[in-house]
């Protein structure tokens, strides 16, 4: 969430630092924001019906000067269940549910896939978006 008066790039390298206690800005080398797009829930509403969540969702890129297996992370477990560093190409592989890797297959496609998780439909075209070439 952003605090009130807060810009959109402090907000996000601040969500990244609680979340994953990664202190980026030493490292920070490029931020970029890709997409921006609202979300409701639920998806489909009736004519009078009202959403009963509505949030703006917002993608940023950030490049570091830091190889991730550099990177030492400790996730705020109240928060974040797991994470993990997937190259951009097989990300794309686990979007399109056309990825074989085993431990990537309950990850896959859009949410709620076949074991009940997955990635949001917003997510996926946010990204899709963003990486068309």
């Amino acid at each position: 969430m952003v605090e009130r008066l807060q810009d959109l790039e402090s907000e996000c390298l601040r969500e990244v630092q609680e979340e994953t206690g990664i202190n980026v800005l030493p490292i920070l080398n490029k931020m970029e924001l890709k997409v921006l797009y609202e979300s409701v829930y639920p998806t489909q509403l009736q004519v009078g019906q009202f959403p009963q969540k509505q949030t703006l969702c917002i993608f940023y890129e950030v490049k570091l000067n830091e190889s991730c297996n550099n990177i030492k992370v400790k996730i705020q477990e109240s928060e974040v269940d797991d994470f993990k560093w997937i190259p951009k190409n097989q990300l794309l592989d686990i979007m399109n549910v056309s990825t074989n890797d085993q431990q990537y297959k309950e990850m896959s496609g859009i949410y709620p896939n076949q074991y009940g998780s997955g990635i949001g439909e917003g997510h996926i075209k946010a990204f899709m978006n963003s990486y068309k070439n």
